[in-house]
């Protein structure tokens, strides 16, 4: 029987074909593009078998973790109601041969991905909802100077000042319960940020204690995607993290990126913050969390 599509796995001499058909969606999918520029192993493609054409990608991030950009869910791909069948047959297949605990991707692809994990048996825990922002740097304000603290990009030598940072972050932000990671796994999230990553933090001049910090977490081709972001309780609503993010943004722009992230929806202060930061809205993203 002859099928329309295929999935496999992206050979490295296809990754700019591949540059090439997110580029202008990689606000999207800024993390998933990084891996794709890097050539990572992993990554997986579905091409339309007779047009020789991309149509979807995958990238499984520490092994559970799933990526994805589909926007066949948003054009037309699909000539009928049997493709679209197809596609999903093929989904079904693949991610019945991998553990998938954690979809990370775009809203209505995650919402795609979600149901045929649950077809398969997969029991989900819970969703975070986000909305996508971006800042094109068309009004960037001015740095300044502060009495209380100063910025700067850390290294790997700073692993240490900024672990109570990541922890509090991993905590609140990140984690659920059933997922709880321990001391080990937060220092290799945090020395493979540092060390691959562009991690500003905000240190207290009187002590030199690390408070505040913001970071990439997704280098792109036109854009760099933010995350990380967090505050320690004591020293919020002092603006401290919107002078993290102002030096974060600024080493940005020098980079000739746009800025993207995302923010819980419910998360009003964070939303707030980025929009005084002139991040406007730009889509969906969503966060699921299946038991392993």
């Amino acid at each position: 029987m002859k099928t329309s599509f295929c999935l496999r796995l992206l050979r490295s001499d296809e990754a700019d074909k591949a540059v090439h058909f997110l580029e202008d969606k990689e606000r999207e999918c800024t993390a998933l593009m990084e891996q794709i520029i890097q050539n990572a192993e992993n990554v997986f493609a579905i091409e339309k078998n007779d047009e020789n054409k991309f149509c979807a990608f995958f990238f499984f991030y520490y092994v559970t973790t799933l990526l994805h950009y589909i926007p066949f869910l948003k054009k037309d791909f699909c000539e009928n109601a049997e493709q679209m069948q197809e596609l999903k047959s093929i989904v079904k297949n693949f991610l019945s041969e991998h553990k998938v605990a954690c979809v990370y991707g775009e809203y209505e692809g995650s919402v795609f991905v979600n149901s045929v994990l649950e077809e398969i048996g997969k029991k989900k825990i819970r969703d975070n909802e986000y909305i996508l922002m971006e800042n094109d740097f068309s009004a960037l304000e001015e740095i300044g100077e502060r009495e209380d603290v100063y910025v700067r990009k850390c290294s790997i030598e700073d692993a240490q000042k900024l672990f109570e940072l990541e922890t509090g972050y991993q905590i609140e932000e990140v984690q659920v319960v059933e997922h709880k990671d321990n001391e080990k796994i937060i220092n290799f999230i945090l020395n493979r940020s540092l060390t691959t990553q562009n991690v500003f933090a905000a240190f207290l001049k009187n002590s030199d204690e690390a408070v505040s910090k913001a970071a990439t977490n997704g280098i792109g081709k036109n854009c760099m995607q933010i995350g990380g972001v967090y505050c320690k309780k004591d020293f919020r609503s002092k603006g401290i993290t919107k002078f993290v993010m102002k030096h974060l943004l600024s080493f940005i722009k020098q980079n000739e990126k746009k800025a993207v992230l995302f923010v819980k929806v419910m998360n009003e202060s964070a939303r707030k913050l980025y929009e005084s930061l002139k991040f406007v809205p730009c889509g969906k993203y969503m966060i699921s969390y299946f038991e392993k």
